[in-house]
């Protein structure tokens, strides 16, 4: 089954290529990193004070392998190991990383206590990377975070829309699939999205077929549907393209998929956007018709308002005040 929600498929891109939180950090935010040589994933469950639950979307840790004869480092050391026992690597920076959609005031409380747990487990520095959907949100996300008195605070380290370039190369797009997949699922919009989305169409062709479909999803939600139309021709020109490729078969089951998955898509939201347009049209006549009978006079403009608004709940408010109202400014009241 696909990922069905935009959080778990953003987060699905860092825990199965962790190695892209680091290269965030380093190219576009600039930070320096620690001396390291493998990037892996950890466990994102950070309840260390029962029974509060705190699970991060990714837990990524850099290490480093010690050479030959080089002893552990003093703050490595875990009580009861030898001083001669020397593990094949020692963790250098952790990182967390947030997908945020929304502001959530319990993520000022949350954030934290993860970045403290995990550089207390790996004995190591520990940052707080967030990728944010939106530069409002990305606004709220890089605000410091007051833990304790007088210095104890935190920094995220936050990315939004604005921050991640948008790739439009598509010799850049192959060389950085995982970059082009955020920058076109944060920037599908503008005068250059069409060449965006063709830079993430050469990018899926670039990677294997099931990473391809973990991206694919990551972006289909945040595509509006003449760029979803584009994706689909792309990457149908592609698989044309590629036939002689072992890849090309798997790439086509894609793009058949995603036109039925677009398909069946446009139907519910068409069926609910109608049902919704029928239920508020529904109101419209119903509070029309009351005011009609108490003779309260309804001006144009205000006529207008009422039957252009889509607000299902605003529209019932207006009928239970038209029952007692006396003109049609009570309404507003």
């Amino acid at each position: 089954m696909p990922p069905t929600t935009e959080h778990e498929v953003l987060s699905d891109l860092f825990r199965k290529h962790p190695e892209f939180a680091a290269e965030l950090l380093r190219d576009l935010l600039g930070l320096r990193l620690p001396e390291f040589d493998e990037v892996r994933r950890e466990s994102v469950d950070f309840t260390n004070i029962k029974p509060a639950p705190y699970f991060a979307d990714a837990a990524i840790v850099l290490t480093r392998k010690l050479s030959a004869g080089e002893q552990i480092p003093r703050q490595q050391r875990r009580r009861g190991r030898p001083r001669g026992d020397s593990p094949v690597s020692v963790p250098t920076l952790g990182i967390i990383v947030e997908i945020q959609r929304d502001d959530d005031p319990d993520k000022r409380y949350s954030w934290p206590v993860y970045v403290s747990t995990y550089a207390a487990l790996l004995r190591c520095t520990a940052v707080l990377l967030v990728i944010c959907t939106s530069d409002r949100i990305a606004r709220w996300a890089s605000e410091p975070i007051t833990v304790g008195e007088p210095d104890f605070i935190l920094r995220p380290l936050v990315l939004g829309p604005s921050a991640i370039p948008r790739v439009t190369d598509p010799d850049v797009a192959q060389q950085h699939p995982e970059l082009t997949v955020l920058s076109a699922r944060v920037n599908s919009d503008g005068d250059d999205a069409a060449d965006v989305i063709r830079a993430l169409a050469m990018a899926l062709k670039s990677v294997d077929p099931d990473d391809a479909k973990l991206y694919y999803h990551v972006v289909l939600d945040g595509l509006t549907p003449p760029a979803r139309d584009l994706l689909h021709r792309e990457l149908k020109t592609v698989s044309a393209v590629m036939r002689d490729d072992p890849r090309a078969a798997k790439l086509q089951q894609l793009v058949e998929g995603a036109w039925a998955e677009g398909e069946a898509k446009g139907k519910a939201e068409g069926k609910a956007e109608g049902k919704a347009e029928g239920e508020a049209h529904g109101r419209i006549v119903a509070l029309l018709q009351v005011l009609a009978a108490r003779r309260i006079d309804v001006p144009e403009a205000v006529r207008e308002r009422i039957t252009t608004c889509t607000d299902l709940d605003q529209l019932e408010i207006w009928i239970r005040r038209s029952v007692t109202a006396t003109n049609v400014k009570e309404l507003f009241e």
